[in-house]
């Protein structure tokens, strides 16, 4: 059985959506102002997406096992022709950040 992988394309769908809900989530309060309770709301959403983008770069630069990403939302699909996605794999069973540059 092939495990998993992460779709780059759809991670980044994804956090694009939340960007956009948190702005569209302010703009709601256009008229009078952000009130206190929404700029809270407004902060924890955008702190969640921070550490997510963190999370991400830690993948993408080697430091962190893709399958930390892996959620329903962004299982990549079996390649198919034409697919200008990039797959993050996860790391073989037991491997560490050290013992995948020793491979690469």
């Amino acid at each position: 059985m092939t495990a998993k992988a992460v779709s780059l394309a759809a991670e980044l769908a994804v956090l694009t959506r939340v960007t956009q809900g948190v702005a569209d989530f302010l703009d709601a309060d256009e008229g009078g102002g952000v009130s206190e309770d929404h700029q809270r709301e407004a902060v924890a959403m955008l702190r969640l997406l921070g550490a997510r983008l963190g999370q991400l770069r830690r993948v993408v630069v080697g430091a962190q096992d893709p399958k930390a990403l892996l959620a329903p939302f962004n299982e990549a699909e079996a390649p198919g022709a034409g697919d200008l996605d990039i797959v993050l794999r996860p790391w073989p069973d037991g491997a560490t950040r050290s013992s995948r540059r020793k491979v690469a």
